[in-house]
């Protein structure tokens, strides 16, 4: 039996987006940017910026760009509080925020002259409101999952139970699954 080149370039490709589009799918953490200023909204180069997760007691720290920006990649899933520090400035502080597994966030910071001593704490007590990604979806938690009725308690039992639930869905009505 011949195969024609056509046919096999044409598997190829099919097996290469598969593999891209399940690697994408299997995100486990969550990232952290933002830009930081001063009042006068003149960029902050040289600012370390501290992402301490609460849960572990563990930071991770990086030191804004020339044009005052900063990216944390690659943060595990918990509550954070994340300060923006630079000498002769007050050092502020985000406290109480929930990263969730896919989520990216963008806090900017404004930061104020102030001397060495001088801290300033801003509580999260809004909502996230995530603009970098426009797709819908939810977090389920483990005691969640351990109710669910399933005999193997795995992930891919779960996309079962939601591909029957979906048959019962409009066809406009789309979900993506994160695993």
């Amino acid at each position: 039996m011949a195969v024609s080149k056509r046919s096999l370039v044409g598997f190829s490709m099919i097996i290469v987006t598969a593999a891209a589009l399940e690697s994408h799918a299997q995100t486990t953490s969550a990232t952290l940017r933002g830009r930081i200023a001063d009042e006068q909204r003149a960029v902050l180069p040289g600012v370390t910026v501290t992402a301490h997760q609460l849960d572990t007691n563990t930071s991770r720290s990086v030191v804004t760009s020339e044009v005052g920006q900063y990216f944390l990649p690659n943060l595990p899933a918990g509550r954070y509080e994340v300060s923006a520090e630079l000498q002769g400035f007050r050092i502020e502080r985000r406290t109480d925020l929930v990263l969730q597994i896919g989520q990216e966030v963008t806090i900017d910071f404004t930061l104020k002259v102030g001397g060495l001593q001088e801290t300033v704490t801003v509580a999260a007590e809004t909502r996230i409101l995530e603009t970098t990604n426009n797709t819908i979806g939810t977090i389920i938690r483990k005691d969640e999952i351990d109710d669910l009725p399933t005999v193997e308690r795995d992930f891919s039992s779960l996309a079962k139970l939601i591909c029957r639930w979906l048959q019962s869905r409009p066809r406009w009505w789309t979900v993506s699954i994160r695993t």
